[in-house]
């Protein structure tokens, strides 16, 4: 029988892909530990605060630094916050928002925010700003084709004829559609109605105006629902009369392929989950459905559809990578879908993306540039996966299982202090995965990067389906955090001058000095540490062949303390310890976990 001693005095790998295995210093699960500052240390993280009191009364779904030197959020409701050094103001509800995207442009130092349908903006935030919450939509911005043509006119018939001179031929350059302007010379006395065909004369779409709401002039038949184009394909329309008295303007007589006409389109494809916005080398980009857009700060229209996604993928996310912008793509349907998911990378100049990366793993909820790597979650599982030559899957997401799925919202990923950092979850089935704001890096280029579980949020809900986490964000020295908690919502920080979280944890891999077939003694487990403090307690446990709970020794409060040690003296196949710290002004400092037991080498294996 020989005396042996397991001691663990790394904790900066921080969690373990594996439940047994893993590089020195990792371990199987942890809770608001600091495992960067010393790589052969640990103690408790500064807690997360709530600054928002109930001014916050949605899920915020983004954070923006602006050049105001405030940080904007923008939530599922349309309401958009600004912090002013701590201090939270609700500036405005935007009417017919989800909270789609938003993005400080510094060209303009303008605030952008999308809507389900179209482009708002708040600003200049430097001298008196004020909100536009559909700034492109002026008959400017939002205007495609055109024919201006003036010295005659042109009869409308009683019926839609295919004849060249009762059609007016278009291409449009935009999608969708929503509106076509004329110039109406006479009204008469009928019923007017634009008619939309396509090259085989199919029936696109169409606008009955009744007499009595005609008037002279440019007038526009809008749509009452948009209708989609393909793109360089040629449409045309039709003007009719229920009398056949209707007059418009036209370059040549009874000629409407000569008409005077004008065609505008929607800012955006509707949708009321994401119009993902970035300030991308003096533009902003933005995710409009299929296509990505474009705008420079000056040139109309807009390019709402400055490329054209691969077939069947939707922008949900936008990061910016050396050269590139790159948009995370799904199917805009779930994030359980077995259907891949799609990187795709454009230099913003291009008429059509660079390249695209298919991702295996499912869609893509969320990506981040940090220190020339773009790094992303992926697939139902939550999965963190690195783009640097090649695509590899990082780690998988901490306690979730096949059955189960985790959603990251695309506003809950961000850099800090050198670390990523990403929030989970949007949306998850599963009551177990513990979520809040989870990190991945390292201390430096001499330690190898890992995943730890940093920051639960202020309210202390870690578990359910009711808790969601909806934005990150990490400027200086603060990190950002937008959540709901059942009926509750709220704007947390994290500052490194915070006090600790009053809790943490951490919980071994399991061991079983590689025979797990055979029975060790175990005779007792000491955490060694720096002096307690007052208000400064660490407890140890343990866990025998999976048994499901952690027996637990009285949480040593001594003050001056340096070591907890917990007697054990059973046997055990497999064997995992736990450490409890509890903490109010300052942390105690953790240097050592010591487990000693006997291999019982002399007894015959079971």
């Amino acid at each position: 029988m020989a005396t042996k001693i397991l001691s663990v005095t790394h904790f900066n790998e921080g969690l373990s892909s594996s439940e047994k295995e893993g590089p020195r210093g990792s371990f199987g699960f942890g809770r608001s530990l600091d495992i960067h500052s010393e790589p052969t240390t640990t103690k408790i993280l500064p807690k997360t605060a709530k600054i928002s009191g109930s001014v916050v009364d949605g899920l915020i779904k983004w954070f923006v630094k602006a050049g105001d030197g405030f940080i904007y959020g923008h939530d599922e409701a349309g309401a958009i916050y600004e912090n002013d050094g701590g201090t939270i103001t609700k500036k405005r509800t935007v009417s017919n928002s989800s909270g789609n995207g938003m993005a400080y442009f510094e060209q303009d130092d303008y605030l952008y925010y999308a809507l389900d349908k179209v482009i708002g903006r708040y600003g200049p935030l430097a001298s008196s700003p004020t909100f536009d919450d559909d700034f492109f939509s002026g008959d400017i911005y939002d205007k495609d084709q055109s024919n201006v043509a003036t010295g005659d006119v042109t009869t409308l018939a009683t019926s839609i004829s295919e004849a060249a001179d009762e059609i007016q031929t278009f291409t449009p350059k935009k999608d969708p559609q929503k509106s076509i302007e004329v110039n109406v010379d006479t009204i008469g006395s009928g019923d007017w109605t634009l008619t939309i065909h396509d090259e085989r004369n199919n029936s696109v779409a169409t606008k009955t105006v009744v007499n009595g709401s005609m008037s002279t002039g440019d007038f526009k038949f809008t749509f009452d629902s948009v209708w989609r184009t393909i793109l360089a394909q040629t449409y045309h329309f039709h003007l009719t009369s229920t009398v056949g008295d209707g007059v418009v303007v036209s370059g040549t007589n009874s000629d409407l392929e000569d008409c005077d006409f004008t065609s505008y389109f929607q800012i955006l494809v509707e949708n009321s989950n994401y119009h993902p916005i970035i300030d991308f080398f003096e533009t902003v980009i933005f995710g409009n459905e299929d296509y990505l857009g474009f705008w420079d700060g000056f040139t109309d229209p807009i390019d709402s559809n400055a490329i054209k996604l691969p077939r069947g993928f939707k922008c949900r996310a936008l990061a910016k990578v050396g050269e590139y912008v790159v948009a995370g793509c799904w199917r805009d349907s779930s994030i359980t879908d077995n259907e891949s998911g799609l990187l795709v990378f454009w230099d913003g100049l291009s008429s059509d993306f660079n390249y695209s990366i298919e991702i295996p793993d499912g869609p893509v909820h969320a990506l981040v540039a940090n220190q020339g790597r773009l790094f992303f979650i992926a697939g139902a599982q939550a999965s963190l996966l690195v783009e640097a030559d090649g695509i590899q899957k990082v780690q998988t997401f901490p306690k979730i299982t096949n059955q189960t799925s985790a959603e990251i919202g695309p506003g809950a990923m961000s850099s800090w202090q050198t670390l990523i950092t990403f929030g989970a979850a949007f949306s998850t089935d599963s009551t177990t995965i513990e979520q809040g704001v989870y990190t991945f890096g390292q201390k430096d280029k001499n330690y190898g990067e890992s995943l730890n579980y940093a920051f639960p949020i202020s309210t202390g809900t870690r578990t359910g389906t009711a808790l969601k986490i909806g934005a990150v964000l990490g400027q200086g020295a603060t990190l950002h955090i937008g959540w709901k908690d059942g009926q509750s919502y709220g704007w947390d920080t994290v500052t490194s001058s915070a006090n600790p979280f009053g809790t943490a944890t951490w919980e071994s891999l399991i061991f079983d000095d590689e025979t797990p077939f055979k029975e060790k003694m175990a005779r007792y487990m000491i955490i060694h540490h720096t002096s307690l403090a007052s208000n400064e307690t660490v407890q140890a446990g343990y866990q025998i062949d999976r048994s499901g709970s952690f027996t637990t020794e009285t949480a040593n409060s001594t003050s001056g303390s340096t070591k907890t040690r917990f007697d054990i003296n059973k046997r055990f196949r497999e064997i995992q310890f736990q450490m409890n710290l509890t903490a109010t002004a300052t942390t105690p400092t953790i240097t050592s976990v010591t487990f000693e037991f006997d291999d019982l080498s002399k007894e015959e294996r079971e």
